[in-house]
């Protein structure tokens, strides 16, 4: 039988186990900190990406900040023709700082171009199988917690006309007083988001627009649940990110417009979490092109929507009376579904019809 002394070794050995585990999974667990608060750093594992691993010839991408710091990484693709990398952001009040991650660090007022050269030979980092060295950029406010908007894709008009842009692949940070973050501008062919494959931010409450937030991210594969509870506008938030598979859990309780916010997701099977549409009034091509979406429920849909256009997607019978039973009763007006060139449209039965009917909706197949 174990002693007393065994059992609290064990007990010892098991927690380190566990902060370790911890760890890897990059949460900070500093030294001493209490096991009670384990469950908690456990739980935030749960909201940062899992799963997805990055390329072993980049440079290595820091952990999470800790909680209550403003801090975004990036990694990015270099190009020996074009070694540029610019960016823009405002802030509260003062400067914000960029590490460019060879030893450059500048500072630069609100609202004003950061950008760096890079000497290609001197970076440090393996080159990849498409010819890219990478390095990690950090941006932070220089009044701690300051940053207001971050935008990756400020340069991109100027750079496409001579193929000088570079390419963010991996980004991670909390995001805390940010209000906007986009990592693209004007035009897919050169988007800086062409390759992006991840991105793990937390802490993006005070996010009123997600408008293009990753459109034209067309690797993108990784995304972790995304608060946002005061974004009024994600018009095109994901247009054109081909690879994405599942879409992240989103908040849009006070969202109002939704255009193209999944336009030519053309991967795109499931939207696991119930979208809610309440404050909505505009969602035109919300689903455009959507052609492998198989799973979509809605927990609210606002009066203002008169019109919700599925067709040419991938939902089964089962799927499309789901969403008939998502559907708002109405006392009045014309309200219209549709389902045109969706599988299972064929196969709904009267009585599958009647609960959508029933609610004065009716279905355009």
């Amino acid at each position: 039988m174990a002693t007393l002394a065994d059992n609290v070794y064990q007990a010892i050995t098991d927690f380190d186990d566990i902060r370790s585990a911890i760890i890897e999974k990059d949460q900070p667990v500093p030294a001493g900190t209490p096991t009670s608060a384990y469950a908690n750093k456990i739980r935030d594992i749960k909201t940062s990406v899992i799963g997805w691993q990055p390329d072993t010839l980049w440079v290595k991408m820091p952990n999470m900040p800790v909680a209550g710091q403003q801090v975004i990484y990036a990694i990015v693709g270099v190009t020996e023709n074009y070694p540029y990398m610019a960016l823009m952001a405002t802030t509260l009040s003062g400067q914000y700082r960029v590490d460019w991650g060879d030893g450059t660090v500048t500072t630069h007022n609100s609202s004003t171009m950061a950008s760096r050269t890079y000497s290609f030979a001197s970076l440090a980092s393996d080159k990849t199988q498409d010819g890219f060295k990478t390095v990690l950029i950090t941006i932070t406010a220089v009044t701690a917690g300051n940053l207001r908007t971050l935008d990756f894709g400020y340069s991109l008009a100027l750079d496409m006309r001579s193929g000088k842009t570079n390419y963010l692949f991996y980004v991670r940070g909390r995001a805390l007083s940010l209000t906007r973050i986009t990592f693209t501008g004007s035009g897919s062919t050169w988007s800086h988001s062409r390759f992006l494959k991840c991105v793990d931010l937390l802490d993006t409450a005070s996010l009123t627009s997600s408008n293009a937030m990753l459109s034209y991210a067309a690797s993108l594969c990784c995304v972790p649940q995304l608060d946002m509870s005061f974004v009024t506008n994600a018009d095109y938030m994901f247009a054109q990110a081909f690879g994405l598979y599942t879409a992240p859990p989103l908040n849009t309780v006070r969202c109002a417009s939704f255009v193209g916010m999944f336009s030519e997701c053309e991967a795109l099977v499931n939207i696991p979490t119930p979208l809610n549409l309440g404050a909505a009034t505009n969602i035109t091509d919300m689903f455009e092109e959507c052609v492998a979406l198989q799973n979509v429920r809605f927990s609210a849909i606002s009066p203002a929507i008169t019109n919700l256009n599925l067709a040419k997607t991938a939902l089964s019978r089962q799927a499309i009376v789901n969403v008939f039973n998502d559907l708002p009763a109405r006392s009045s007006g014309t309200q219209v579904i549709n389902i045109t060139q969706c599988p299972g449209a064929a196969q709904l039965t009267t009585q599958d019809r009647q609960i959508a009917t029933n609610k004065r909706w009716t279905i355009t197949s």
